[in-house]
């Protein structure tokens, strides 16, 4: 999920492979995909293209929507033309090197997507078990061998939270690339009162 400025609310529709939007007071759009599951190169008109398995969806900080392609390893955006543009993946099934180029580089399976307010994309590749960084034009690795990421948020400050659905942990990535948890015991389900403290 995702909102514009206006309020709108964007939604990957993965199974139909298709990108719809639920304007307040207002019909159901699609805006990307033909709902056929295969590649379609840059250029195309969004909605006449296909696009396989949508997932993650984020608006930068100059209002442009981004969204990981699952079934085609890239992470794209649509322009202000309404044109799709690859950003990053280059259709293999990899892993990607550090600081290499993003629209050479191999991803695998690109999920949940979040920016900061400096415009840096972070993103879970490898089916969600790590994280990962584009700024300008390059990918960086951040994070490997995590447990099923679920969750994805930046803070302005360039913070990086994230959850793992299989260690019941939340955990901050600060901008100095320290890893701490801040909410959760490692492998226990359950639930605390709300008096419990929260992140420092």
């Amino acid at each position: 999920l995702a909102l514009d400025a206006f309020g709108n609310l964007y939604v990957a529709d993965t199974g139909n492979h298709r990108i719809r939007v639920f304007q307040p007071g207002g019909p159901i759009r699609t805006i990307a995909g033909n709902g056929r599951s295969a590649f379609s190169p840059d250029g195309l008109t969004a909605t006449e293209a296909a696009i396989s398995e949508p997932s993650g969806l984020a608006f930068d900080p100059q209002g442009r929507l981004y969204f990981s392609e699952r079934g085609q390893h890239r992470i794209r955006r649509i322009d202000s033309s309404g044109k799709l543009e690859t950003i990053a993946g280059n259709g293999l099934r990899g892993l990607p090197a550090d600081n290499a180029a993003a629209l050479s580089s191999p991803l695998n399976q690109p999920g949940l997507l979040a920016f900061d307010a400096q415009g840096t994309l972070y993103f879970t590749d490898q089916n969600h078990t790590a994280l990962a960084a584009l700024e300008s034009g390059r990918l960086r690795t951040l994070a490997r061998d995590l447990n099923t990421i679920s969750g994805l948020a930046a803070s302005p400050q360039g913070d990086l939270y994230y959850s793992e659905a299989t260690t019941q942990l939340v955990s901050r990535r600060t901008a100095a690339g320290l890893t701490e948890p801040i909410a959760g015991r490692r492998g226990e389900n359950g639930f605390n009162s709300d008096s419990g403290p929260g992140p420092t």
